[in-house]
């Protein structure tokens, strides 16, 4: 600034302009230099972790990253992989796996209002011209509180199950719950289904029943049967 303002006095007219552009530039280096870059994740942490990523990040309604390294896990085809809120790092997938299986991922990620992930390969498929493929992932999550109980044969006792959504997911789920035959034991969810919606978690009662069972007995709150509408 300080070059500035002489060019302003003892030069003047036509260096004007000239004068005001260098002061914008070195007010916008001084802006660039005030920044700060954070790691979040640096791949090869962990045995089959990617390596490489190529394209860029997709963001869920949680905060939570989802992307693409072209080399990396289980057969070093790449993989697609989750990185949490907190800074945890998960392979979801790794190419390979299958006969016929996409390899290289080198494209970013999109989700469907399922919550699910699409994506393309370079290289793999029937013409080993590259895929278009889709990871599931996880629409809702369960917990049951509490997780097991100790009841006398005749007795029941109950559980409250608690589904959450994941990744965006919004939709009815249906409910339902079975034991093995033959084990005296028997179930039900009431109500058996719920809509869930954007990031929310539902409630609804589970009751395990023992008709038979030896006394004594502890069972544990299973994870019913669930088979989204």
């Amino acid at each position: 600034m300080l070059s500035a303002s002489y060019m302003l006095k003892h030069i003047g007219g036509k260096q004007l302009l000239l004068a005001f552009v260098l002061g914008l530039l070195a007010v916008g280096v001084q802006s660039a230099e005030a920044q700060t870059e954070t790691v979040l994740y640096s791949f090869g942490d962990q045995v089959g972790d990617g390596s490489n990523p190529y394209a860029g990040v997709t963001l869920d309604t949680k905060g939570n990253l989802y992307g693409t390294t072209w080399q990396g896990g289980a057969y070093n085809q790449g993989t697609v992989f989750e990185l949490t809120a907190a800074g945890a790092e998960k392979v979801l997938y790794s190419f390979g796996s299958l006969p016929g299986d996409g390899l290289v991922p080198g494209a970013g990620l999109t989700f469907d209002k399922m919550g699910n992930l699409y994506g393309t390969t370079y290289y793999g498929g029937a013409y080993n011209n590259g895929t278009v493929f889709l990871v599931t992932l996880p629409n809702f999550r369960i917990t049951a509180s509490p997780t097991s109980a100790t009841v006398s044969a005749g007795q029941s006792t109950s559980s409250i199950l608690k589904l959450s959504a994941v990744g965006g997911f919004s939709g009815t789920v249906k409910l339902s719950c079975a034991f093995p035959a033959g084990k005296g034991l028997s179930c039900g969810v009431s109500p058996s289904s719920v809509t869930l919606k954007l990031a929310t978690g539902v409630g609804v009662p589970g009751v395990w029943k023992l008709s038979g069972a030896v006394e004594g007995s502890r069972i544990w709150a299973p994870a019913p049967r669930i088979t989204p509408l």
